[in-house]
């Protein structure tokens, strides 16, 4: 198959941020500057830009510049016995449906896009947590991040007759809800359910993302049930989740049925 001078382009620079020439973290020369040195058009250039992105090589910051990103693996989720995992790298961890494990990476953390907030669940978010339309919820809005690269957004709701004293008006700290929850009224998560959606991203998950707006997204929604001191089972927790799917993989297990076989 003939070249295209898109490819050659894109070629150029994946060489040079493999060999280190431009170093993770550092800003590519211009749009301007890249085109002139290689004797292509503009378009041509971001085109090569956005496959770069694609592959997760570069972040393309709006207003800002394009950055090689930091080395990362993809993050494993899902519920699955350790055998099926042999076939990923040495640095995958193992996780249950509640939980996300990341790789190796040292510089993971969860950022909040705004202060938890307390308000009305309202009619979708009620539907979801099983409540009224009027009950008070917690609403907690954030971006998960390995390695300053942003893996996935998350809006979390929480029932606010279960987080009694979990937070005041004017906490600066943070504190997961499950872990509160375990800590200071002895309830541990039990199940969850998890149901799954790829498509495109909206203009806000992109930027947020630092995705082209052609790279998909896989959607979860996901609800979380603990039980209480009494082994009442209640459900604690919806969130909806978008993920960077290109940074993530997905393993589950479940029984067959005879009649699937």
């Amino acid at each position: 198959m003939t070249k295209t001078k898109i490819d050659e382009v894109k070629e150029i620079l994946a060489r040079r941020i493999e060999e280190g020439a431009y170093a993770p973290g550092q800003r590519l020369p211009s749009e301007r500057e890249l085109a002139e040195e290689m004797k292509a058009s503009r378009p041509t250039i971001r085109a090569a830009l956005l496959r770069l992105q694609s592959e997760n090589k570069v972040d393309i910051v709006p207003r800002s510049g394009v950055y090689v990103r930091f080395s990362t693996t993809k993050v494993t989720v899902g519920s699955a016995n350790p055998p099926l995992l042999l076939a990923g790298t040495e640095n995958e961890r193992r996780t249950d449906s509640t939980e996300v494990h990341e790789s190796r990476e040292p510089y993971t953390f969860t950022r909040l896009s705004e202060p938890p907030s307390l308000r009305a669940a309202g009619k979708e978010i009620g539907q979801k947590l099983n409540i009224g339309p009027e009950v008070k919820v917690w609403h907690c809005r954030g971006v998960h991040v390995v390695s300053q690269v942003p893996f996935h957004l998350f809006d979390s709701y929480y029932p606010a007759s279960l987080l009694e004293g979990w937070r005041k008006e004017d906490d600066e700290d943070f504190i997961p809800v499950l872990r509160w929850l375990r800590e200071k009224k002895g309830m541990r998560p039990t199940r969850a359910a998890e149901r799954l959606n790829v498509r495109m991203p909206t203009a806000e998950e992109a930027a947020a993302l630092r995705i082209a707006r052609s790279q998909p997204v896989l959607e979860m929604d996901r609800w979380v049930w603990a039980c209480d001191g009494k082994k009442k089972e209640l459900l604690c927790e919806y969130s909806r989740i978008v993920f960077n799917a290109s940074l993530h993989q997905f393993v589950y297990e479940y029984p067959l049925r005879e009649a699937d076989g």
